[in-house]
């Protein structure tokens, strides 16, 4: 489920911006409200092994 992180440009999207941590990141807060209104999808990763996470 982690394999898209061996891509860069992928990681780069995902990862804090530099200089800033996961809390600090102003653009990597979650807004449930705004999520629920917008067109952007969520994956649900879980390290619990294969079957455990469904959508």
């Amino acid at each position: 489920m982690v394999q898209c992180l061996k891509s860069r440009n992928t990681l780069l999207w995902v990862a804090p911006a530099t200089g800033t941590t996961v809390t600090t990141d102003s653009g990597r807060q979650f807004n449930p409200k705004a999520f629920a209104s917008s067109r952007e999808t969520i994956y649900i990763l879980a390290k619990e092994g294969a079957g455990s996470a469904a959508p």
